[in-house]
């Protein structure tokens, strides 16, 4: 951060406007998707970055997880007012001047949260289990961010959780893109689909609590806790995949809102157990890359079967496949991340005592002469 953190988040903040801005008035829809995923997803990730990085520099390991699903039920909130309140807006004042509302509002909410993302100069990070000092979020770190980078490239467990990630995100796009035109399939009108986006932002917002707080107040990996919030999200899925009613597939898909909201909340905690504190950011940087990609992909797992069968039930199958894979990726993940920490405990305690053991001829370097000597002198 060597830009200081309210620098980033006002950065953020302008980009964010000024994509929902330009939007708002240019004609070609491919221009569009260009600005608008370009500026409003740079500003998003920008955000996303800054507050992950104040929160492991604020908070103790033990508290990252708690931390970090209170500051992202924010999500759950906005999605729990905003969804009623754009879609009055959208049927009034139409999608262009909708979007210079909300550039308008998110700008001015923007700037003034911004004044609380400030370190003071005598600020004192929360150590955890590793020692971060000032230099850490000036920007003047021996360690570089390249170097990090590339011990992180070089760690195989990097590698199957950013396969985790890039499989979840790309599961829940489900849920965002194609879950109103499903509910239409099934007959639903537009206020019970706004009924449902209210519902999935109840249980996003519960989904960042209950885990948070699960994995700060019990005795269980946070790894693991997102394993088995892939299992539960597969699960699910199977269940929408026999549902015929609008009411009970509403439900169920309220209940697909906590692992979509876990499968983001997570990646700052379980980044900080599987690589420390010092390497968490540049971790969940190269993560929210990935699933830049799995947005990308997204269309293609929900829209690409529909078009060929005309229903969602082969998209729906796959992602709940995915899902469970998910799952018994991370688990996996987490068995080996137990058996090395194991390993090195056990290096540690032999060292250790390889250390303090005194070698024989310092406790009796004349012992044998000694003996020798008195033998003699009994003869």
């Amino acid at each position: 951060m060597r830009a200081g953190h309210r620098n980033a988040i006002l950065i953020g903040v302008v980009c964010f406007a000024i994509g929902n801005l330009v939007t708002s008035v240019l004609k070609d829809l491919s221009v569009i998707a260009f600005v608008y995923g370009g500026l409003v997803g740079f500003a998003t990730n920008v955000v996303c970055l800054t507050a992950a990085h104040m929160i492991v520099l604020c908070f103790e390991v033990k508290y990252v997880s708690l931390s970090t699903g209170i500051g992202l039920s924010g999500i759950g909130v906005g999605l729990i007012v905003n969804s009623p309140a754009i879609s009055w807006i959208f049927a009034h004042l139409g999608w262009r001047q909708s979007l210079r509302v909300i550039a308008a509002a998110y700008g001015v909410m923007g700037l003034l949260c911004s004044y609380v993302f400030y370190l003071p100069p005598n600020f004192k990070p929360k150590d955890g289990d590793e020692s971060i000092t000032q230099n850490d979020f000036k920007g003047k770190d021996k360690v570089s961010a390249i170097k990090r980078i590339k011990s992180l490239v070089k760690c195989p467990l990097f590698w199957s959780t950013q396969v985790v990630f890039f499989t979840c995100t790309l599961v829940v796009q489900f849920l965002y893109i194609s879950v109103g035109n499903y509910m239409r399939i099934l007959g639903a009108n537009d206020g019970q689909i706004t009924l449902t986006s209210t519902l999935m932002g109840v249980g996003d917002l519960l989904g960042r609590l209950l885990m948070a707080f699960a994995t700060d107040n019990i005795c269980i990996s946070r790894t693991l806790v997102y394993a088995f919030n892939s299992f539960f999200g597969g699960m699910l899925m199977l269940f929408l995949l026999i549902s015929k009613s609008t009411f009970v597939t509403s439900l169920i898909i309220a209940g697909l809102s906590i692992p979509r909201g876990t499968v983001y909340s997570m990646i700052l905690p379980v980044a900080v157990e599987l690589f420390g504190k010092k390497s968490a950011v540049e971790a969940i940087s190269i993560a929210y890359f990935v699933t830049g990609f799995a947005n990308l992909a997204g269309p293609l797992l929900s829209d690409t079967p529909f078009d060929k069968s005309g229903s969602y039930s082969l998209t729906i199958y796959i992602s709940g496949i995915l899902f469970v894979f998910a799952g018994f990726l991370m688990t996996c993940v987490e068995l080996t991340r137990r058996r090395r920490n194991h390993r090195k405990a056990e290096d540690k305690k032999k060292s250790d005592q390889n250390a303090f053991k005194i070698p024989s001829s310092y406790l009796a370097p004349n012992f044998g002469n000694s003996q020798k000597q008195k033998s003699h002198r009994n003869v």
